[in-house]
């Protein structure tokens, strides 16, 4: 599973709100500057952030973007979701009939695939917006009990989307 660019300049544009403490709305412009991507670009992702509930618009001189709840109500999958859709790792996990492999419905793969996506589902539900700050990344406490490796155990990939990418995206 590879996650979009749109997914992870989405979870950016949400820490990004979460953060934002000026009395007036973040308009578009200035998102999208302090993401390092387009203009159009932004408007495509904060156009369904907005349909799924993820975020405030606002129309008008004084209009603009607002996270639409506390960040430890977003999770990472709630952020995929909106974007990208239903998580799927395999074809036939969202359509049994999909499944060449044998005359009764499903592979031996399948149950084995079928773990793998309720894990990443629910390590993803785990993961708030609120998490990706870096005072919470750097938090002992945000790791996994029983192993000490943080949840979706990529905490270097982790910080690295807390602190954005380095170059801007082209899209």
């Amino acid at each position: 599973m590879l996650l979009q660019a749109t997914t992870l300049c989405a979870i950016r544009a949400l820490q990004y709100l979460n953060d934002y403490k000026d009395e007036d709305l973040a308009t578009a412009m200035i998102i999208a500057q302090s993401l390092g991507v387009t203009y159009p670009f932004f408007i495509k992702i904060a156009t369904s952030m907005r349909q799924s509930g993820l975020i405030l618009t606002a129309q008008g001189r004084n209009g603009g973007y607002a996270i639409a709840k506390p960040a430890h109500e977003i999770s990472l999958y709630d952020v995929f979701t909106a974007i990208e859709g239903s998580l799927s790792v395999s074809p036939c996990l969202r359509n049994e009939t999909a499944c060449t492999q044998t005359s009764e419905g499903k592979c031996a793969l399948h149950d084995i695939l079928q773990g793998l996506q309720d894990t990443l589902v629910e390590q993803m539900s785990a993961v708030s917006i609120a998490d990706l700050t870096t005072e919470n990344l750097d938090r002992e406490s945000f790791s996994d009990d029983t192993t000490g490796a943080p949840p979706l155990a990529v905490g270097r990939q982790r910080s690295a989307l807390a602190r954005g990418p380095k170059k801007p995206l082209k899209i």
